[in-house]
Order: C-alpha cells, then sequence, then structure tokens
C-alpha cells in the first residue's frame, strides 16, 4: 500500500513526539517540517533529513504533501487548519481544535466541505488503558456505567497555548468520558479558579448524565507527580485505570482482577490508526465533530463556573 506523505507543522515538546512517530511509521514518509524558531526548524529537519521552513504555507501548498500534524498553539489552529485544509490535507489537529467554539467549527465545516479527514489530538482514545475499558464497556462486563471520576493532574507546563486548563487538560477527560458513555452530557457544573496565572489553573466539573448518570473531572496545575487516572462504577463492576502505567484492574466486590494489557506508546497509535485510515479513505475514529463536541463542554464548565450554576446542554446539542 502507497506511504502516506507527511509533515508537521509546530515542532515545540509535543511536535516533536510527533516528528519522531511518523518517521518511525511504515506507512509514513516524512516530508517536511515547519516551525517558526529558525533553530528549531532547522535542528528538526537535520535530524530527520527532511526539508524545513519557518513559513508552514510551504507545507500547505506542496501538492505532494497529504497529511500535516498540527502541534502548534490553539490559538493559531484555526487559521493554519483552514490553509491545510485549502491545500488539499487530511490533518490532525492537536487539542483542543481550536480556542473557541466558533472558529472550531469553521474547522469541521470547511474540511466536510472539503472532503479531507480532520482528527482531532485525543491520544488517550488510543491508550491501551481505555480502548481495554471501552471493550470491557461494551460486552457488558461492567454493567450499565453509573459514575465516572477522572483526575489528572501536574506542574504547568512551559507554555499553554493561549488557553487555560480546562481546554488543555480537562479536555482529554472530557472526550474519554462521553465516549465511554456513549453519549453527552444534559448539563455541566464547575468551578474553576487561577492561583498563579492569567488563565485557570484549577477545575472541578461535574457532568450530569441521562437515568441519574455523573461523572466528575478533577483537574490542577499543582501537583508535583503527574497522575492520570480514572474509575468507573457499573451496576456489575467498578474499574480503576491508571493512563500512565496502563494498568487497568477491574473490581467486582472484594474480587479484584487484573488485566493483561501489553504497553504501547498512545501517540503511536494514534498517528498509525490515523495514517492506515487515510490509506483506506476512512474517516479516523476521532472526528471533527467530537472535538468540537469537547470543546462546547469545557466552554459550558467556564460559563457554569462564572455564572456559579449549572448549564443546560440539550438546547446546544
Amino acid at each position: 500500500m502507497k506511504k502516506v506523505n507527511t509533515a508537521v507543522v509546530g515542532c515545540g515538546s509535543w511536535g516533536k513526539n510527533h516528528v519522531r512517530v511518523l518517521n518511525q511509521l511504515s506507512a509514513s514518509n516524512l516530508v517536511a517540517v515547519a516551525d517558526k524558531n529558525l533553530d528549531t526548524a532547522r535542528e528538526i529537519g537535520d535530524k530527520y533529513r527532511v526539508k524545513y521552513f519557518t513559513d508552514p504555507y510551504k507545507i500547505f501548498n506542496d501538492s505532494n504533501i497529504d497529511f500535516v500534524s498540527i502541534c502548534t498553539p490553539a490559538i493559531t489552529h484555526t487559521e493554519l487548519g483552514l490553509e491545510a485544509i485549502r491545500g488539499g490535507k487530511h490533518l490532525l489537529v492537536e487539542k483542543p481544535l481550536s480556542d473557541t467554539i466558533q472558529k472550531a467549527n469553521l474547522l469541521v465545516k470547511k474540511a466536510r466541505k472539503e472532503g479531507v479527514f480532520l482528527t482531532v489530538g485525543f491520544v488517550e482514545r488510543y491508550n491501551p488503558v481505555v480502548e481495554d475499558a471501552c471493550a470491557r464497556i461494551n460486552r457488558g462486563e461492567v454493567g450499565e456505567i453509573i459514575l465516572a471520576h477522572t483526575i489528572r493532574a501536574n506542574l504547568r507546563p512551559s507554555r499553554v497555548g493561549g488557553v487555560g486548563i480546562v481546554k488543555d487538560l480537562a479536555l482529554h477527560d472530557v472526550d474519554v468520558i462521553t465516549s465511554l458513555f456513549n453519549e453527552v452530557p444534559c448539563s455541566v457544573f464547575a468551578k474553576v479558579g487561577a492561583m498563579a496565572n492569567i488563565y485557570e489553573d484549577y477545575a472541578n466539573i461535574f457532568l450530569s448524565f441521562k437515568n441519574n448518570k455523573s461523572a466528575f473531572i478533577e483537574s490542577n496545575w499543582f501537583t508535583s507527580q503527574k497522575i492520570r487516572k480514572i474509575r468507573i462504577m457499573g451496576k456489575k463492576a467498578m474499574i480503576n485505570a491508571d493512563y500512565i502505567s496502563q494498568e487497568l484492574i477491574l473490581e467486582f466486590g472484594e474480587q479484584k482482577i487484573k488485566s493483561k494489557i501489553k504497553y504501547s506508546e498512545p501517540l503511536y497509535n494514534e498517528l498509525s490508526h490515523v495514517l492506515r485510515s487515510i490509506q483506506n479513505d476512512k474517516q479516523p475514529r476521532v472526528t471533527g465533530e467530537d472535538g468540537l463536541c469537547a470543546l462546547i463542554i469545557c466552554e459550558a464548565a467556564l460559563k457554569s463556573s462564572k455564572l456559579g450554576k449549572a448549564i443546560g446542554l440539550k438546547d446546544i446539542f
């Protein structure tokens, strides 16, 4: 099967990982990278022996390139994404899809109109522990889900692309929960705050679903130890999972069963899936609509905290 000619725009801490993985994948032919910092672009380009630019439009206008990963700050996603789509590129836009609902919606509509595949960097969907949990839920091992609780915390990153912790960090859990529940919440109630930054740096978000189901998302940028965990309670059993160690324990009352999960890098899994989808002319698992959905819920969380009340989502969806 023909390889996909790939490129990366934005070679910061996470973009470098995209470059590394795309260079490793057998389905990928890494062609070029771009970064606004010439030294960074040159360093990455020389390391992987590919073309490098400070102007991303040279990638978007290159008819030889099929797919682009956009790993720049969130406030640039819409402008760059629209140009990539105009250039006929399939693209992965790192989360959040954009910094506002309106701009994210532009990307979704444009990609649909131009017939290119748009996916969002919800890398946890490709974490083996999340895939295992989803499979167990779908097989009925857990029973109907009643409650989920996530904790996602670490020290503040050195650079955040124009959004706070809700759209940067909690967004992952919003997407995972709506995926596992297979539905969007009816309402959102949240408390967020900023202790040391312009943008909010801690958040507690409560999602209410139909039939008295709920989920609680806890996020902060103050915890020295990196934490990524989820607990899912069903009518038959409970799942405790760690995203980092990729360990999952299924609990039936006092009985605990540790799942045998083969460790693998979620980003590798994600990009591998996306390129295979492009080769097979099929929309990747995560869609632009998924990115828009998560952003709408996060905007509702921010609005809820500001107004001090729950925000209904029935009319939005």
